[in-house]
């Protein structure tokens, strides 16, 4: 992966190193504090090898119509370099044919860019078999710096981040903000139509006996000082079916159909909110939508609970799940106009959704 050398975009605050081998994130630094690295990049050396995942990643769950056995593919299982297909200061975009195996029924364009003045990372999958293509798994591995094994307290609140995710669907978001809690904190949030569906982690899997299991373990050592990396799931059917039966997920679980020849396309943004306090507001001014809970999450039946609703598209519909389980009550304009509020109240003990649809679709 290290001897091709990287290549760099910058935009939207943010300079990012891509290695030209893989196509895959050596360094995503904020210009604010050029020194912090949101990635694992200084041990980048000893996570070169094949099965270590990056930030560029993507495993794939899918099957060809009239199949039943669902088949795994990930870019980290076995690297080759990738087939660069433009590369210059505003766009790095690569076909990852060589890194995934001859049998994928889908080409595979990952293409990082300057876009709307915001670093932007988009795959395009194509089908190129004469069935469809029933995709009931993709996930956008989401690696950045929580890796403290070996660091001293004092070394990981300077490089390691914590990274939390919003799983929101079409508002969905990924937060990645130091140890220390100071700013800038670095938002990953949906290009296009990239639900965040669920979030996955990335554990141990071997091969089944059968070849169809390839999804497998980023061998960095697990413990107190490092959890995991997670992936953001667009779509998570195959493992509802699988390993996930009979479990309740967070969103309904979905997958989609490529017909032959057609290509879909998803991506991820990345901006840079200056603190913790400005993720909301970091978020609106990229028109992204935002919600408020008050006093939080958890609603107790004998308290009203206050949720803020803020985008650029007015509330469609919003409704809870179980049906009942929340009532609500729309209280019109916030006293910061920006935001729709509503009063909440818990009806059903146990866990429940709050459906928010927007005018224009989102979700």
């Amino acid at each position: 992966m290290l001897d091709g050398g990287t290549v760099s975009l910058a935009a939207g605050g943010l300079k990012l190193d891509l290695l030209k081998s893989s196509g895959t994130v050596a360094r995503l630094s904020p210009d604010a504090d050029p020194t912090l690295d949101y990635t694992p990049g200084d041990l980048l050396k000893e996570r070169s090898a094949d099965t270590f995942y990056h930030l560029g990643d993507l495993d794939l769950r899918l099957r060809a119509a009239g199949e039943t056995a669902w088949h795994d593919y990930s870019t980290a299982y076995r690297r080759q370099p990738v087939r660069v297909v433009a590369a210059d200061a505003g766009e790095f975009s690569a076909d990852l044919a060589p890194t995934l195996p001859a049998d994928i029924p889908l080409s595979v364009t990952r293409t990082w860019s300057v876009a709307n003045g915001e670093l932007t990372l988009r795959y395009t999958l194509t089908n190129r078999s004469a069935k469809a293509v029933h995709l009931g798994g993709l996930g956008i591995p989401m690696v950045f710096d929580n890796i403290m094994n070996g660091r001293t307290l004092e070394q990981a609140y300077k490089t390691c981040s914590f990274y939390d995710p919003y799983i929101g669907e079409d508002a969905g978001y990924v937060q990645v903000s130091r140890l220390s809690g100071n700013g800038p904190v670095l938002l990953v949030v949906p290009d296009g139509h990239t639900p965040f569906e669920a979030w996955k982690p990335i554990l141990d899997r071997r091969n089944r006996a059968d070849g169809t299991g390839l999804l497998l373990n980023d061998p960095t050592p697990r413990g107190v000082t490092f959890e995991g990396s997670f992936d953001w799931m667009v779509h998570s059917s195959g493992f509802a079916e699988t390993d996930w039966k009979g479990v309740e997920e967070w969103n309904p679980p979905t997958e989609t159909d490529i017909q032959p020849g057609e290509s879909v396309t998803y991506g991820l943004r990345f901006l840079v909110a200056p603190s913790l306090r400005a993720i909301e507001a970091t978020l609106a001014e990229h028109r992204r939508p935002v919600a408020v809970g008050i006093p939080g999450y958890i609603l107790p039946q004998d308290i009203a609970g206050r949720l803020f609703l803020r985008y650029t598209s007015p509330v469609k519909s919003i409704v809870s799940e179980p049906a009942g389980a929340i009532s609500i009550q729309d209280d019109g304009a916030a006293p910061d106009a920006a935001y729709h509020a509503y009063t909440l109240r818990g009806v059903q003990w146990g866990r429940a959704r709050l459906v928010v649809t927007y005018a224009d679709g989102t979700v």
